[in-house]
């Protein structure tokens, strides 16, 4: 069975690639629009040097209006308060009754997978070509993947998140007639105790959203055969729901009590659940939120509620299809090297755009290694390392390595600063950035951290642990000998510089 679905997803792809060069060359229709949503406006700079390369190199079709909207004043408004914010710009310069619209949310902090806090996941490396000698990222793969979703739909939005990777048949969905949906794809029970599951009646209308409910409540409600219907996502509302929508912010007061840091609103878990069958607003006012329930979220629900609850929402179930999450570091180095191989038939291999003088043990994106010993699972991306040993289930994000050793289960990404200063992060390959330092803290697999005490009480995201440094070289070096020192392997010369260097935060870095 296997087989003949990879068959199927491999025609799929190749269809679709060959749909996106016609929408490049003008050819084919498709979006409209595209808008990708940015936390701040830094992180809205960084997209747009990103789509201005694609557009320069003529990587990006010129009848589709590419935009990117931070969140209103560099403050976290959720991704439903992002998505309100984007139908308000977007209503003021176009008239989406005749638009086809997909918003690509992408402004989270990157937390899990800290390499990518700065341009973002929507931009990391995909294993595979995207032109010649160029490797492909999660946007550009995206912007195949859906070009022809257009045609499958009404004027409306269709939305989305820039963490994942969806790969099915467009001729599976058929959104004309359709007011609100959202696609699904069969996975295991056990997937879905953390992600959001759908139970749907025999009409395929949403009867029930549960998000990240135990594995006891989904097999009472949810599960088929071991199966759930898994969120991937993906929502689509046609006009008659942006109407709505824009309805809610039609003035300046309204606006800010649904775009604001204080509501928070969550589009998957505030604007979905009114759409439910069997929703009730006093359950509405107790599901779980993105801050916290206060006053201006409770009114929010209620507005939200008395909007959309007339409206039903479908469920789209596409078999066979493929959903890759790359939502931790330990996510991303599993796809990345032990299964690689199941995505070959999409071209995925180990190489892309790299030169190497070794074949085995590392997968390479936009890569240069020479004269270096390898362990099992090395992923690099965007980096260079000479004269080195690496040890085992190791990541190598945006770093230049030189005679140098790198311990195992590690991760280690370099940022240049905004001063053109340079600093090296090193976290454990299963970090979970929201742990708290305490003296009972483990990193490095090591408690050894009394040298980081003025930080105890802060999250590891939020830490000043790592030395800001003049060069790449420096700053490598003295990451890791903040991995040796964590490690009892130093001596007091080594405690006396680490504690006279400026030192940043996952976060702030």
């Amino acid at each position: 069975m296997s087989k003949i679905k990879n068959l199927f997803l491999q025609n799929s792809y190749r269809d679709l690639k060959n749909n996106y060069q016609k929408v490049l060359n003008g050819d084919e229709n498709s979006w409209d629009i595209i808008v990708l949503t940015a936390s701040n406006d830094m992180q809205a700079k960084t997209y747009e040097l990103q789509l201005k390369k694609r557009r320069e190199e003529g990587l990006l079709p010129k009848n589709i209006d590419f935009l990117v909207i931070a969140d209103l004043n560099n403050e976290r408004i959720g991704s439903g308060g992002a998505t309100l914010n984007v139908l308000v710009k977007l209503n003021k310069k176009y008239d989406l009754s005749k638009k086809k619209v997909l918003i690509i949310h992408s402004g989270g902090d990157s937390k899990r997978v800290p390499q990518y806090s700065c341009f973002g996941k929507l931009f990391s490396p995909v294993a595979c070509e995207f032109s010649k000698f160029k490797a492909s990222t999660l946007f550009d793969e995206t912007l195949v993947i859906m070009s022809d979703f257009p045609k499958r739909m009404n004027y409306g939005v269709f939305i989305m998140c820039g963490d994942s990777l969806a790969l099915f048949n467009p001729l599976q969905v058929d959104l004309q007639y359709k007011k609100a949906a959202v696609i699904s794809m069969k996975m295991p029970a056990s997937i879905g105790t953390k992600h959001g599951v759908f139970v749907s009646d025999n009409n395929n209308n949403v009867t029930e959203f549960l998000h990240k409910q135990p594995l006891e409540v989904l097999e009472e409600k949810a599960v088929e055969n071991g199966f759930i219907n898994f969120d991937t996502g993906m929502i689509y509302f046609n006009y008659d729901i942006v109407k709505e929508l824009l309805d809610l912010v039609k003035n300046k007061d309204e606006f800010n009590l649904f775009v604001s840091s204080k509501s928070r609103l969550n589009i998957y878990g505030d604007f979905l659940y009114p759409l439910a069958l069997n929703s009730t607003l006093e359950q509405y006012y107790k599901e779980g939120c993105e801050y916290e329930f206060n006053d201006e979220l409770k009114e929010c629900r209620t507005k939200l509620w008395n909007k959309l609850r007339n409206y039903k929402l479908n469920i789209v179930k596409l078999s066979p299809s493929l959903f890759l999450h790359f939502g931790t570091t330990n996510e991303l180095l599993e796809i990345m090297t032990t299964k690689l191989n199941e995505y070959e038939y999409l071209n995925w291999r180990d190489k892309v755009a790299s030169f190497y003088d070794i074949e085995n043990n590392v997968t390479m994106i936009n890569s240069f290694i020479e004269n270096t010993t390898i362990g099992n699972r090395v992923y690099l991306e965007n980096s260079s390392v000479r004269n080195s040993n690496i040890g085992d289930n190791v990541i190598i994000s945006n770093t230049i390595v030189e005679n140098k050793n790198i311990p195992s289960n590690v991760v280690l990404s370099s940022v240049i600063l905004n001063n053109n200063k340079y600093v090296t992060r090193i976290y454990d390959i299963d970090l979970n950035p929201k742990d708290i330092l305490n003296k009972d803290t483990k990193i490095f697999n090591s408690r050894n951290i009394d040298i980081l005490e003025k930080e105890f009480s802060k999250s590891i995201w939020e830490a000043n642990i790592y030395p800001v440094s003049d060069t790449m070289d420096e700053s490598v070096e003295n990451a890791l000998k903040l991995y040796s020192i964590i490690n009892n392997n130093y001596n007091k010369d080594d405690i006396i510089k680490y504690n006279s260097l400026e030192h940043v935060s996952l976060n702030s870095s």
